[in-house]
This record gives structure tokens, sequence and C-alpha cells, in this order.
């Protein structure tokens, strides 16, 4: 078992690597389907209604980033 395995794994990384120059669309296909990545029904409005939430400083739940902000202030000081 682990041998037949070993030689699919094989062959899904020559035919990954092929795509990877003569198709492109397979290429992200194989890729998508080696992520186990499924497609999400939620609307880009809900994802950009979470996202505002989740980053509104006015909210009582807000924490900011401390390392996040020290690295803006020694950016902005440079």
């Amino acid at each position: 078992m682990s041998r037949n395995r070993y030689q699919y794994d094989k062959k899904q990384t020559a035919k990954l690597t092929e795509a990877r120059v003569n198709n492109t669309k397979l290429y992200w296909q194989l890729l998508k389907q080696g992520s186990g990545l499924c497609k999400s029904n939620i609307s880009l409005s809900v994802f950009g209604q979470y996202f505002n939430s989740v980053n509104n400083p006015g909210s009582p739940f807000f924490t900011a980033d401390e390392d996040i902000l020290h690295f803006i202030d020694r950016y902005e000081r440079n």
C-alpha cells in the first residue's frame, strides 16, 4: 500500500511539474485539489462587513496588535 501511494504521489508530482509550464489551467486545478479548498458561498458584501466589524477601533471587542503598531511606528520614523 505504501509503495502504491508513493507511486501515485510521484505521478501527481510529475503531472503538476509538467502542467506548471505547459497547462496553467490544469496546474491550478491540481493545486486546488491537493489543498482541500472548497468554494465559499459567502457574498462579497458579507465578507467585507465581517472584516469591517473585526477591524473597527470603536468596537468594545477591538484589540490592536502591539507588534503591528510597533512596526508602523518604526516604519513611519524610518
